[in-house]
């Protein structure tokens, strides 16, 4: 019984719940918290009751965030792969035009040491 007297007092101890957010969504959500006429931890605490109790309109509306972060997750990956893809073309048609698919690595870093020397030879002469 001391056991689960010391369990039970150890639960209604109270936490702190800390997360960060950009300044102006602090700014917006407290002031939509003012025109409420409600205070932060109030609205939190529903929340956290939301959740514990399972309210079924809460929980959906946790699922349908859950499938919208998952799609804009997705959409920055994809625009970043299609604009790799398409800069790679890009790349290779540059190369075709000036003819240095056909030069190897080496051929390429010799390039750029002269273009090197070049510059650093013209800035010498200011």
């Amino acid at each position: 019984m001391k056991k689960e007297l010391e369990i039970f007092k150890r639960l209604e101890k109270t936490k702190k719940i800390n997360f960060y957010i950009k300044e102006r969504e602090y700014v917006q959500f407290f002031l939509f918290l003012r025109s409420c006429n409600l205070y932060p931890g109030q609205f939190f605490r529903w929340i956290i009751k939301s959740v514990i109790n399972q309210n079924p309109d809460f929980l959906k509306w946790i699922e349908n965030k859950k499938e919208e972060d998952i799609v804009e997750e997705r959409k920055p990956e994809k625009t970043f792969l299609k604009d790799l893809k398409k800069e790679h073309e890009e790349m290779m048609d540059v190369n075709k035009d000036f003819g240095l698919e056909e030069l190897s690595d080496e051929d390429i870093e010799n390039i750029f040491s002269v273009l090197e020397s070049e510059l650093y030879e013209e800035n010498e002469m200011f």
